[in-house]
């Protein structure tokens, strides 16, 4: 559930820009660069366990399909 789930951006960031007519000189092309930098996180911190819940029974906006070797 990606409405919780948090983002944020750099304080005072915004989008960074340059461009280079150097790289590609030879091709007469220009090329452009955009830098925006952000992160995210869940909102909840743990899973949550509901009140009438058996054991076993929490639960979480995200999961894990399977752990990576």
């Amino acid at each position: 559930d990606w409405s919780q789930y948090l983002i944020g951006g750099k304080a005072g960031g915004g989008v960074q820009t340059a461009s280079s007519m150097h790289l590609y000189f030879n091709y007469d092309k220009t090329v452009y660069r955009f830098v925006l930098r952000y992160d995210g996180q869940p909102w909840w911190q743990t899973t949550l366990t509901p009140k009438h819940g058996g054991a076993g029974a929490t639960m979480s906006p995200f999961v894990a399909l399977a752990t990576r070797a």
